[in-house]
């Protein structure tokens, strides 16, 4: 009696689906970061990929981070101020209109 090929299955990890782009993008960085961890363990990652996580863990490169955070803030605050001043000339506006009214005076 003859035998049958069993096929074989690999075992393939198959993608997740993505719900957004964003999604993709992490989950390749993910992946990537896996990567250059098994790398460097295994004293196997070429200088870029040495250096690339020397430089995140740099003072220097913390130090920019946090700037850029603080000067975001900074923004925020600015136009929530802007738009609150906005507001405030619009309310001033309508109640000076609505004084004139109240006198009997109409532009």
């Amino acid at each position: 009696m003859a035998r049958r090929k069993q096929k074989e299955t690999k075992d393939v990890e198959t993608e997740p689906a993505f719900l957004t782009p964003e999604q993709e993008d992490l989950y390749l960085q993910s992946l990537a970061k896996k990567q250059a961890a098994y790398m460097l363990k295994n004293n196997t990652a070429p200088a870029p990929i040495v250096k690339f996580f020397l430089d995140q863990a740099s003072l220097d490169k913390q130090l920019k981070l946090e700037k850029l955070r603080r000067e975001n803030a900074l923004m925020e605050a600015k136009t929530k101020a802007i738009e609150s001043a906005e507001e405030t000339e619009k309310m001033y506006a309508e109640a000076i209109s609505a004084f004139k009214s109240y006198h009997g005076d109409r532009e």
